[in-house]
This record gives structure tokens, C-alpha cells and sequence, in this order.
């Protein structure tokens, strides 16, 4: 996680090593965590992410948790069989988050 405190926005990555842990919701557990300590105790107005285009489990946990894919950044990383792949960039704002846990339809 790397906070910018002056404009009030982080970027985040939640990486599981161990792989009996992947595919149980333990990545949405702990984003939420985070979520919650940067916009309620930080004041972090937007929190944001840069998953590979073709993590598609990656993808997936953001778009569950409310995030919006704001942009495309296309063939920025080199692979490392040395081809280019795509960066989404994902946003998510604190009104967003908010709203989110107080929706019953979550």
C-alpha cells in the first residue's frame, strides 16, 4: 500500500502466497480491512489498483468489491516470456465504498 496523504489517494495490491487460500474470499477480506482503515481512519478520499488485464481472479475481486475500471493502460509491462500485457487501472471513491457497506444489496 503506498499512500500520497496530500492528495488523499492509495494504491493497493493484496497478493496471497499460499496457494490453499486462493479462491476462498480471503483476498475480499482483507482488501475490505484495508478499505476500511484508509478511508475511515486515513481520510483517503480514493483508493486504487493496477491488476494485469489477464488476472482474471484479480479483475474479478475488484469489480466485486465496487471498484470501476477507469482505464486501460495498454501493453505497458513487458511478460516475462518477454511479450506486452495490458494494466487496468480500477478506482474506488469513499462516498463509493460507504455507500457499498450500507447497501443491503451487497
Amino acid at each position: 500500500m503506498l499512500c500520497d496523504i496530500r492528495q488523499a489517494t492509495a494504491i493497493t495490491n493484496v497478493v496471497i502466497g499460499e496457494r490453499d487460500y486462493w479462491g476462498k474470499g480471503v483476498v475480499i477480506e482483507t482488501r475490505a480491512a484495508i478499505l476500511d482503515f484508509l478511508f475511515e481512519r486515513l481520510a483517503i478520499h480514493k483508493v486504487w489498483g493496477k491488476p494485469f488485464a489477464r488476472n482474471f481472479p484479480a479483475v474479478f475481486n475488484y469489480k466485486a468489491q465496487g471498484f470501476t475500471c477507469e482505464g486501460v493502460l495498454r501493453e505497458h509491462l513487458k511478460s516475462v516470456t518477454g511479450g506486452r500485457i495490458d494494466q487496468l487501472v480500477f478506482g474506488l471513491l469513499r462516498r463509493e465504498w460507504r455507500a457499498r457497506k450500507t447497501s443491503p444489496h451487497r
